[in-house]
């Protein structure tokens, strides 16, 4: 992360209080998601692990664990919280680790927050042992799902700020539009955006519009290779509507799935 960001999340009170407050469960379906995917006792690298709850979790389950961070305060407190897990201060644009160095590489809504999404993937891969495992859960910010629950909650709250039912459907087409243009034209192009300064509510500290298809087509150019696409077979309860979206919809779903595996075609990148 940059500078400004580094300031941000080590000096927002409301940030740290939010993200410091929440329970175990906020977690389930990304701790179920590792579990599906990595294989017992695997070594996992949690990016972006926050005030530390996940990567604890995920320790306690048998994984062996380090969590990074950008946010000193994040990491300061993760180690007091929880003193029998491994947590270390690091930019995910430059991980401090040796390439090979892990099983599976997993981040829980990290990726919409950094200044270089290539790079932060690069860098995963890197660190990454021969086929070893991407898992990237994260909310997918071209969803014009966010629109409509906005419409139906009639809040008008996206993480672009508060917005008529006018602006919603204009930016739920706009949105629609632009993961069209690159599901034809199967070229990446990471939207970057301002975040907001002062932290309101969800994402509006979002740098990036994060989306299924810019990730699966840079994966795909970086020597990854796809092995779960937007799937849900860790959710065995959820929704027929959720598995029809997954299946038939996947580019606009709420949140994004994804997991990638380094194959020999990244050593040849």
């Amino acid at each position: 992360m940059n500078e400004e960001q580094k300031k941000f999340y080590n000096t927002s009170d409301t940030y740290f209080k939010l993200l410091s407050e929440h329970p175990e469960e906020s977690f389930k379906e990304y701790i179920d998601f590792v579990i599906h995917y990595a294989r017992p006792g695997a070594t996992v690298l949690d990016q972006g692990c926050g005030t530390g709850q996940a990567a604890d979790a995920l320790r306690r389950r048998g994984f062996k664990i380090i969590g990074i961070d950008g946010s000193e305060r994040f990491i300061d407190y993760a180690r007091q919280r929880f003193p029998e897990t491994d947590f270390q201060l690091g930019d995910l644009l430059q991980l401090p680790f040796s390439s090979g160095s892990f099983d599976v590489v997993a981040s829980f809504n990290t990726l919409e927050h950094v200044s270089d999404v290539p790079k932060v993937l690069t860098e995963s891969l890197r660190v990454l042992k021969l086929n070893g495992l991407l898992l990237i859960h994260s909310p997918n910010l071209l969803s014009a799902k966010h629109m409509y629950n906005a419409y139906r909650l009639k809040t008008g709250r996206t993480f672009e700020g508060n917005k008529s039912n006018w602006d919603l459907l204009r930016d739920a087409l706009r949105n629609i539009a632009w993961l069209m243009r690159r599901t034809i034209t199967h070229q990446a192009k990471f939207i970057y955006r301002q975040p907001a300064p002062v932290f309101e509510y969800a994402d509006n500290d979002a740098t990036v519009f994060l989306n299924p298809i810019d990730l699966r087509l840079t994966l795909e150019s970086l020597g990854a290779k796809i092995i779960s696409y937007q799937s849900v077979p860790h959710l065995p309860e959820a929704s027929l509507l959720k598995r029809l979206g997954s299946r038939f919809f996947p580019e606009h779903m709420g949140i994004i799935r994804i997991v990638a595996k380094k194959s020999a075609r990244y050593e040849r990148h």
